[in-house]
Protein backbone atom coordinates (compact mmCIF):
# COMPACT_ATOMS: atom_id res chain seq x y z
CA UNK A 1 0.00 0.00 0.00
CA UNK A 2 2.80 2.42 0.91
CA UNK A 3 4.59 1.56 -2.51
CA UNK A 4 1.62 2.69 -4.36
CA UNK A 5 0.98 5.82 -2.40
CA UNK A 6 4.71 6.47 -3.15
CA UNK A 7 4.36 5.72 -6.97
CA UNK A 8 1.27 8.14 -7.74
CA UNK A 9 3.09 11.10 -5.79
CA UNK A 10 6.17 10.59 -7.73
CA UNK A 11 3.89 10.29 -11.20
CA UNK A 12 1.64 13.44 -10.40
CA UNK A 13 5.04 15.60 -9.84
CA UNK A 14 6.64 14.26 -12.96
CA UNK A 15 3.39 15.51 -14.69
CA UNK A 16 3.30 18.94 -12.71
CA UNK A 17 7.06 19.23 -13.62
CA UNK A 18 6.25 18.52 -17.15
CA UNK A 19 3.72 20.60 -17.73
CA UNK A 20 5.50 23.90 -16.10
CA UNK A 21 8.82 23.06 -18.74
CA UNK A 22 6.04 22.93 -21.10
CA UNK A 23 4.53 26.42 -20.40
CA UNK A 24 7.70 28.28 -19.60
CA UNK A 25 9.35 26.81 -23.47
CA UNK A 26 6.01 28.04 -24.80
CA UNK A 27 6.37 31.64 -22.99
CA UNK A 28 9.77 31.66 -24.18
CA UNK A 29 9.30 30.82 -28.24
CA UNK A 30 7.97 33.44 -30.05
CA UNK A 31 4.82 33.36 -32.02
CA UNK A 32 5.42 32.33 -35.54
CA UNK A 33 1.91 34.78 -36.62
CA UNK A 34 2.44 38.36 -35.91
CA UNK A 35 -0.53 39.65 -34.05
CA UNK A 36 -3.61 41.68 -36.01
CA UNK A 37 -2.37 44.59 -33.60
CA UNK A 38 1.10 44.64 -34.58
CA UNK A 39 0.41 44.36 -38.60
CA UNK A 40 -2.33 47.46 -38.07
CA UNK A 41 0.43 49.10 -35.78
CA UNK A 42 3.09 48.66 -39.26
CA UNK A 43 0.85 49.54 -41.76
CA UNK A 44 0.33 52.76 -39.94
CA UNK A 45 3.99 53.70 -39.37
CA UNK A 46 4.47 53.05 -43.33
CA UNK A 47 1.77 54.90 -44.14
CA UNK A 48 2.71 58.17 -42.07
CA UNK A 49 6.58 57.46 -43.31
CA UNK A 50 5.70 57.84 -46.88
CA UNK A 51 3.13 61.33 -46.55
CA UNK A 52 6.30 62.75 -44.55
CA UNK A 53 8.25 61.60 -47.65
CA UNK A 54 5.63 63.36 -50.05
CA UNK A 55 5.42 66.53 -48.13
CA UNK A 56 9.15 66.63 -48.07
CA UNK A 57 9.05 66.24 -52.23
CA UNK A 58 6.40 68.38 -52.24
CA UNK A 59 8.47 71.61 -50.56
CA UNK A 60 11.39 70.79 -52.27
CA UNK A 61 9.79 71.50 -55.81
CA UNK A 62 7.80 74.47 -54.40
CA UNK A 63 11.07 75.81 -53.13
CA UNK A 64 13.19 75.24 -56.61
CA UNK A 65 13.96 78.50 -58.25
CA UNK A 66 15.75 79.87 -60.82
CA UNK A 67 17.70 83.01 -60.27
CA UNK A 68 19.03 85.74 -62.16
CA UNK A 69 21.03 89.07 -61.45
CA UNK A 70 24.14 90.29 -61.08
CA UNK A 71 27.38 88.78 -59.06
CA UNK A 72 28.17 91.71 -56.57
CA UNK A 73 30.34 89.76 -54.18
CA UNK A 74 31.88 86.58 -52.30
CA UNK A 75 32.92 85.90 -48.98
CA UNK A 76 34.20 82.18 -48.23
CA UNK A 77 31.55 80.23 -50.28
CA UNK A 78 29.16 82.63 -50.14
CA UNK A 79 28.16 84.36 -53.47
CA UNK A 80 25.52 87.86 -53.39
CA UNK A 81 24.05 89.02 -56.63
CA UNK A 82 20.93 91.41 -57.22
CA UNK A 83 18.54 91.26 -59.63
CA UNK A 84 16.85 93.79 -61.43
CA UNK A 85 14.38 95.09 -58.75
CA UNK A 86 17.20 95.68 -56.91
CA UNK A 87 16.62 92.53 -54.40
CA UNK A 88 19.64 91.04 -52.98
CA UNK A 89 20.26 87.08 -52.78
CA UNK A 90 22.56 84.78 -51.11
CA UNK A 91 23.92 81.76 -53.38
CA UNK A 92 25.61 79.03 -51.13
CA UNK A 93 28.11 77.36 -52.88
CA UNK A 94 28.99 73.43 -52.48
CA UNK A 95 32.03 72.17 -53.75
CA UNK A 96 30.17 68.32 -54.08
CA UNK A 97 27.27 69.78 -55.70
CA UNK A 98 27.35 73.00 -57.29
CA UNK A 99 28.01 73.01 -60.96
CA UNK A 100 29.16 75.81 -62.77
CA UNK A 101 28.89 76.62 -66.53
CA UNK A 102 29.84 79.19 -69.04
CA UNK A 103 27.55 80.04 -72.09
CA UNK A 104 27.81 81.60 -75.20
CA UNK A 105 26.52 81.57 -78.85
CA UNK A 106 29.31 78.57 -78.95
CA UNK A 107 27.66 76.07 -76.58
CA UNK A 108 28.53 75.56 -72.67
CA UNK A 109 31.95 75.46 -70.67
CA UNK A 110 32.48 74.01 -67.06
CA UNK A 111 34.86 76.56 -65.04
CA UNK A 112 35.45 77.43 -61.01
CA UNK A 113 34.19 79.81 -58.95
CA UNK A 114 37.69 81.59 -59.75
CA UNK A 115 36.47 82.94 -63.35
CA UNK A 116 33.71 85.37 -62.07
CA UNK A 117 34.00 88.47 -62.00
CA UNK A 118 32.23 91.28 -60.61
CA UNK A 119 28.87 92.70 -62.73
CA UNK A 120 28.67 89.24 -64.13
CA UNK A 121 25.31 87.97 -65.40
CA UNK A 122 24.86 84.59 -63.30
CA UNK A 123 21.99 82.36 -64.00
CA UNK A 124 21.27 80.71 -60.54
CA UNK A 125 19.51 77.14 -59.44
CA UNK A 126 18.61 75.54 -56.83
CA UNK A 127 16.46 74.99 -53.58
CA UNK A 128 15.81 79.13 -51.73
CA UNK A 129 14.74 79.91 -48.55
CA UNK A 130 14.82 83.06 -46.96
CA UNK A 131 16.57 85.09 -49.61
CA UNK A 132 19.11 82.08 -49.92
CA UNK A 133 19.52 79.72 -52.30
CA UNK A 134 21.56 76.44 -52.06
CA UNK A 135 23.14 76.90 -55.92
CA UNK A 136 22.90 73.41 -58.00
CA UNK A 137 23.73 74.96 -60.90
CA UNK A 138 24.97 78.43 -61.81
CA UNK A 139 25.13 79.81 -65.76
CA UNK A 140 27.71 82.84 -66.28
CA UNK A 141 25.99 84.44 -69.14
CA UNK A 142 27.46 87.14 -71.26
CA UNK A 143 25.15 89.65 -72.26
CA UNK A 144 25.04 90.26 -76.34
CA UNK A 145 24.78 92.74 -79.13
CA UNK A 146 22.55 92.34 -81.95
CA UNK A 147 22.21 95.07 -84.58
CA UNK A 148 22.39 96.61 -87.89
CA UNK A 149 24.08 98.80 -89.70
CA UNK A 150 26.22 99.72 -92.61
CA UNK A 151 29.85 100.69 -92.74
CA UNK A 152 31.28 103.65 -92.64
CA UNK A 153 35.46 103.05 -92.82
CA UNK A 154 37.66 100.07 -92.89
CA UNK A 155 41.09 99.78 -91.62
CA UNK A 156 42.74 96.98 -93.33
CA UNK A 157 46.20 97.12 -91.03
CA UNK A 158 44.39 96.66 -87.50
CA UNK A 159 41.07 94.32 -89.06
CA UNK A 160 38.49 96.53 -87.64
CA UNK A 161 35.71 98.17 -89.52
CA UNK A 162 33.45 101.51 -88.45
CA UNK A 163 29.63 101.04 -88.17
CA UNK A 164 26.69 103.25 -87.97
CA UNK A 165 23.66 101.33 -86.57
CA UNK A 166 20.00 102.09 -87.65
CA UNK A 167 19.54 103.62 -84.39
CA UNK A 168 22.62 105.99 -85.03
CA UNK A 169 25.46 104.42 -82.93
CA UNK A 170 28.77 104.35 -83.90
CA UNK A 171 31.00 101.13 -82.87
CA UNK A 172 34.07 99.90 -84.08
CA UNK A 173 33.93 96.01 -84.91
CA UNK A 174 37.15 94.45 -84.14
CA UNK A 175 37.22 91.06 -86.81
CA UNK A 176 39.14 88.36 -85.18
CA UNK A 177 40.25 84.77 -86.38
CA UNK A 178 37.42 83.17 -84.81
CA UNK A 179 35.28 85.92 -85.64
CA UNK A 180 32.22 84.21 -88.36
CA UNK A 181 32.09 85.87 -91.24
CA UNK A 182 29.32 85.21 -93.67
CA UNK A 183 28.37 86.93 -97.33
CA UNK A 184 25.09 87.15 -98.82
CA UNK A 185 25.10 86.51 -102.64
CA UNK A 186 22.97 89.39 -104.37
CA UNK A 187 21.25 87.53 -106.81
CA UNK A 188 20.94 84.04 -105.33
CA UNK A 189 20.52 84.91 -101.83
CA UNK A 190 22.66 82.59 -100.50
CA UNK A 191 24.75 83.04 -97.51
CA UNK A 192 28.47 82.08 -98.23
CA UNK A 193 31.78 82.00 -96.31
CA UNK A 194 33.68 85.48 -96.09
CA UNK A 195 36.87 87.35 -95.39
CA UNK A 196 38.01 90.36 -94.47
CA UNK A 197 38.75 91.33 -98.03
CA UNK A 198 34.56 91.11 -98.90
CA UNK A 199 34.05 94.33 -96.28
CA UNK A 200 33.14 97.01 -98.05
CA UNK A 201 32.46 100.41 -97.50
CA UNK A 202 28.73 101.44 -97.89
CA UNK A 203 27.38 97.72 -97.55
CA UNK A 204 24.79 96.74 -94.73
CA UNK A 205 26.09 94.36 -92.23
CA UNK A 206 24.04 92.53 -89.29
CA UNK A 207 26.49 91.62 -86.38
CA UNK A 208 26.49 90.10 -83.31
CA UNK A 209 29.04 90.83 -80.23
CA UNK A 210 29.27 90.91 -76.53
CA UNK A 211 27.51 93.61 -75.42
CA UNK A 212 30.08 96.83 -74.59
CA UNK A 213 30.50 98.40 -71.26
CA UNK A 214 29.24 102.22 -71.26
CA UNK A 215 31.11 104.56 -73.64
CA UNK A 216 33.14 101.74 -75.21
CA UNK A 217 32.44 101.82 -78.64
CA UNK A 218 35.19 99.16 -80.27
CA UNK A 219 33.84 95.54 -79.74
CA UNK A 220 34.81 92.29 -80.49
CA UNK A 221 32.71 91.17 -83.82
CA UNK A 222 31.13 87.59 -82.59
CA UNK A 223 29.29 86.81 -86.30
CA UNK A 224 28.55 89.47 -89.48
CA UNK A 225 26.80 88.93 -92.13
CA UNK A 226 27.23 90.91 -94.91
CA UNK A 227 24.56 92.59 -97.22
CA UNK A 228 26.37 94.09 -100.53
CA UNK A 229 25.15 96.67 -102.44
CA UNK A 230 24.30 95.01 -105.20
CA UNK A 231 21.64 93.10 -103.83
CA UNK A 232 19.77 96.74 -103.61
CA UNK A 233 20.64 98.31 -106.50
CA UNK A 234 20.32 94.67 -109.00
CA UNK A 235 16.59 94.38 -110.21
CA UNK A 236 17.32 90.54 -110.73
CA UNK A 237 17.80 87.54 -108.15
CA UNK A 238 18.90 84.29 -109.89
CA UNK A 239 16.18 81.09 -108.29
CA UNK A 240 18.03 78.01 -108.93
CA UNK A 241 15.36 75.59 -110.16
CA UNK A 242 14.42 72.51 -107.85
CA UNK A 243 16.43 69.30 -108.63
Amino acid sequence: MRKKIVFILIFALSVSLSSFTYAQESDLTPSPNPSPTNTKQDDTIQILKEKIEEKVDQLNKKNKKIITGKFISIDDSIIVIKNESNESFNVAIDDTITKIFTTSIDGKEEISIDDLEKDDKLIVEGPILEGQISANIIYKQFDYLVSQGQITGIDKDNFTIDVITSEKDEYTLSIEKNTVQRIMHAKTLAIEKAGFSKYKVGDSIHFVSEASKAEEKQIIALRTVIIPQEFFTEGSIEVKPED
